[in-house]
């Protein structure tokens, strides 16, 4: 999937020397309602939805969720579907900075390693939307709801403890793909004030006894004095890095310096540097 970076020029100069991406973890991003929204929209859902209330309570299982699915934090780092986006230049470029296209599938298939998760999340913005993708899931549930209380009955009747033990497995996927969806759907909703951002994210989750592989999670201060937790998903610029695009603000100049600059990064191998075509001056 094709995406873009929005950074500032010391935010390419990072990446590049570095060969690291910062993803941050998520308890430190600018939307302050980060997981709280999305808990806020299932409770207003199940509110209205009394079908919806008695799947949630058949199937949810939060001890599955704190300890299977994400037992330790949730680190991100963010993109952008749009290539030249106004909005995203004037929040997250500084006013001089770039844009970096990646393919984030090559990202996660570089990072793949046992004990870390990586999700690509495209993020949902819309109220109707958020409850469409409720609604489907309840759909589905739904189905799997009388087939859990057939088993239910089986398990209640059976012979041995074996076949006890394999009924109970049985529903036991049951209620891990409710949960695992549910969780999914969740990871998605954003604010829809931020909708202009057309985010994806990668979320990544490792394994608490596993952050020592990855050099264990660092600090870094925010420019306004905010102490954030973050660790690094892993690089090669000379072959990842599809293209960069210049601030409209700024131009040959910019584009010049960025292209020198980034040959010496990619072992010689020229990477398509071009000026915003968003027409922008400053008065």
């Amino acid at each position: 999937m094709k995406v873009f970076h929005y950074t500032s020029g010391q935010g390419l100069f990072g990446i590049a020397n570095s060969n690291e991406l910062h993803c941050s973890n998520i308890k430190f991003m600018n939307d302050s309602s980060e997981e709280l929204y999305a808990e806020q929209v299932l409770h207003e859902f199940l509110s209205d939805s009394e079908r919806g209330q008695k799947l949630y309570e058949k199937f949810y299982n939060q001890t599955y969720h704190d300890v299977i699915l994400y037992p330790g934090d949730k680190f991100v780092t963010s993109f952008c579907k749009e290539s030249d986006s106004l909005s995203m230049w004037n929040y997250y470029a500084s006013g001089n900075g770039y844009n970096l296209e990646f393919d984030l599938q090559e990202i996660i298939n570089f990072n793949k390693k046992y004990g870390i998760s990586i999700k690509l999340v495209e993020m949902v913005y819309n109220k109707n939307d958020q409850s469409d993708l409720f609604n489907s899931l309840l759909e589905k549930s739904e189905k799997k709801a009388s087939e859990y209380d057939n088993l239910e009955e089986l398990k209640n009747s059976a012979k041995d403890a074996n076949r006890y033990r394999e009924i109970a497995h049985a529903q036991d996927a049951i209620s891990e793909s409710f949960n695992n969806e549910l969780s999914e759907i969740l990871l998605s909703f954003k604010h829809p004030a931020y909708e202009r951002e057309q985010e994806v994210r990668l979320i990544v989750s490792v394994l608490p006894w596993f952050l020592d592989d990855l050099n264990n999670t660092n600090f870094k201060v925010s420019t306004s004095g905010v102490f954030v937790e973050y660790l690094t998903l892993k690089l090669d610029i000379s072959n990842m890095l599809k293209s960069v695009t210049v601030h409209p603000l700024n131009g040959e100049f910019h584009k010049s310096g960025a292209n020198k600059f980034l040959l010496t990064k990619r072992e010689g191998k020229p990477v398509d540097v071009k000026v915003s075509c968003i027409p922008f001056r400053e008065v």
